[in-house]
Formats: structure tokens, C-alpha cells, sequence
């Protein structure tokens, strides 16, 4: 039964993990800006960073 269930999680792990990938990239190209890195990208919006 342990093994049954750490099988069900890794494969819900990988399902959230694949699709959490697919939306970064899609906002990563919608907003040219990577998110991971905090860092703009090249493309249709200019970034600019704000000063507190």
C-alpha cells in the first residue's frame, strides 16, 4: 500500500511539476519577463524597475 501511494504522489508531483513549467513559460513569453530570474526579456512591453 506504501508503495502504491508514493507512486500516486510522484506521479501527482510530476503532473503539478510539468504543468507549473508550461505556465512560466507562457507568461514568460506573453510578458517577456523571466520570472524565475526577475529579469525582463526582450519584446513588445519595456520594463522598468521602481524605486521605493
Amino acid at each position: 500500500m506504501k508503495d502504491r501511494m508514493a507512486s500516486i504522489e510522484s506521479e501527482i508531483n510530476d503532473f503539478f511539476s510539468v504543468a507549473e513549467e508550461k505556465e512560466h513559460k507562457r507568461f514568460s513569453e506573453r510578458y517577456n519577463f523571466d520570472f524565475a530570474r526577475e529579469l525582463p526579456m526582450e519584446g513588445r512591453y519595456e520594463w522598468v524597475r521602481l524605486t521605493e
